[in-house]
């Protein structure tokens, strides 16, 4: 059984993201929406199962709600402003038969709703280079192992650190890019400057391309 938690801010993708997660190959038991404060609630409540919030101290704590209120041990990890293709249930329970954490290993910007190209590019870029960036917007895992791992334990600092935060930190969590299985999304712009700013990184390096740079010798001490 499988349970989506989709973590929302007000995201017009909303409806088109919950969508995408009903017509799925293999059949989504249950969708939880976690909101924060510009959350449509009178929509989320309307085509999901189950909504909670507002949670506005991180994207992580919010994300961590719906994942202790799931009862099914098959997580997807999912964002509102991420469309999912019809497969990708079916092949993360796939792969999760042998893996504990896995995750699309490509991200393409959705037709029209990109906040800004060139970023979007080098996020993109970025993915195929540094594989230890776990964008949460495409993650899934068994929950018995989020859990294990202590991750639902974790003190968020910034409003924008999200679980792929403590992944990252911890390095014991190998999660495995699914070869080919990509998702639509707004790429994420925001997450490096308060994760870098957190570990008294100068601001000015907290952008595009430094940023990555930095944030490798960051993990990797």
């Amino acid at each position: 059984m499988i349970t989506a938690v989709v973590v929302d801010n007000g995201e017009p993708l909303l409806e088109k993201s919950i969508e995408s997660l009903r017509d799925q190959t293999e059949r989504v038991n249950k969708i939880i929406v976690v909101g924060g404060d510009k959350t449509d609630y009178e929509l989320a409540r309307a085509i999901a199962d189950e909504v909670y919030g507002p949670i506005t101290k991180s994207i992580g704590d919010a994300r961590v709600c719906g994942i202790l209120k799931a009862e099914d041990e098959i997580i997807l990890s999912c964002d509102s402003d991420t469309i999912y293709p019809p497969e990708y249930a079916e092949i993360c329970v796939t792969e999760l038969r042998e893996h504990e954490f896995v995750k699309a290993s490509r991200a393409e910007p959705v037709d029209g709703y990109s906040d800004n190209p060139l970023r979007n590019a080098l996020i993109m870029l970025e993915q195929q280079f540094y594989p230890f960036v776990y964008y949460e917007h495409s993650l899934a895992f068994r929950k018995s192992a989020f859990l294990s791992y202590g991750l639902h334990e974790f003190e968020f600092q910034c409003k924008y650190q999200d679980i792929g935060y403590p992944l990252m930190l911890t390095k014991l969590v190998p999660v495995i890019p699914i070869e080919d299985l990509m998702c639509y999304t707004r790429l994420p712009t925001r997450w490096w400057t308060d994760v870098l700013y957190a570990q008294g990184v100068p601001i000015m390096m907290a952008s595009s391309i430094p940023s990555t740079i930095a944030f490798y010798f960051i993990v990797s001490r």
